[in-house]
């Protein structure tokens, strides 16, 4: 079973609107499991770029609520860190989908000042405590300016002592995972992400 949330969007509905609202459905969801054919102990989050965000974050406020059960996160070319501008910021500014005008134009967006960047639920790579968190399955590109931010989450992740399976892609770019699937690469990620989840479920 697969749920969609369509929490509210910035800018009408800012930081921390959207995190709310994706922690109230992900708390509706396991409060009706029944009602709704989920199994309550293999609940997973996932998300891509943003969503990226969104599902850190979700799994670190899971943490605190002994009635949630994460066993899986799903983080694609996440973003983790808008406290600084990484190398990767620098080296992919332009040309690769994402530029870094674009991305500080979507924290404008979503964000009332860029103080808020330092809060951990917009960069989650500054929780204080990021032990015992579910296992992380991370995919990267090489070409990417959110690239550093994803590899230091995972590095950070794995210093805490979680499970991490970090992978990079190096002939792709932002947002690949969503072109179509007889795209050789985009089949390959699919495919590699697909056996992860088969075996955490097993």
């Amino acid at each position: 079973m697969f749920f969609s949330v369509e929490y509210r969007l910035s800018p009408d509905f800012k930081f921390p609107v959207p995190l709310e609202d994706s922690y109230s459905a992900l708390k509706f969801i396991n409060d009706n499991c029944k009602e709704l054919f989920v199994d309550s102990k293999k609940i997973i989050v996932a998300g891509d770029s943003a969503g990226g965000n969104i599902a850190a974050v979700l799994s670190i406020m899971a943490r605190e609520d002994n009635n949630l059960n994460i066993i899986y996160q799903i983080l694609l070319y996440p973003v983790t860190d808008g406290s600084k501008n990484y190398e990767s910021w620098i080296e992919n500014a332009e040309g690769y989908i994402l530029s870094s005008n674009l991305m500080n134009w979507f924290y404008e967006l979503y964000l009332t000042s860029d103080e808020e960047r330092n809060d951990w639920r917009v960069s989650p790579i500054l929780t204080e405590d990021l032990s015992n968190l579910p296992p992380s399955y991370i995919v990267t590109v090489l070409s990417d300016i959110l690239r550093d931010e994803g590899r230091d989450y995972a590095s950070k992740l794995k210093e805490a002592g979680n499970n991490v399976q970090h992978i990079e892609y190096d002939n792709a770019v932002h947002g690949f995972m969503s072109w179509p699937l007889d795209i050789k690469i985009t089949k390959k990620a699919i495919e590699d992400l697909s056996k992860s989840i088969k075996k955490i479920i097993s």
